[in-house]
């Protein structure tokens, strides 16, 4: 029976932990493609001002 509840936390660390990793791909990306926009922005507005 303990053996029951132990591979049964263990497993909801791991999904836990695989969760916790797809959440910090998506938010690393999505800050990714904020700093490009932001980037690309800035060389509009400089380009306007010239």
């Amino acid at each position: 029976m303990e053996m029951r509840i132990w591979v049964a936390s263990l497993a909801g660390v791991i999904v836990w932990l695989i969760s916790m990793l797809v959440f910090y791909m998506i938010i690393k990306a999505a800050v990714r493609n904020g700093v490009i926009e932001a980037h690309e922005v800035i060389n509009q507005s400089k380009r306007i001002s010239e």
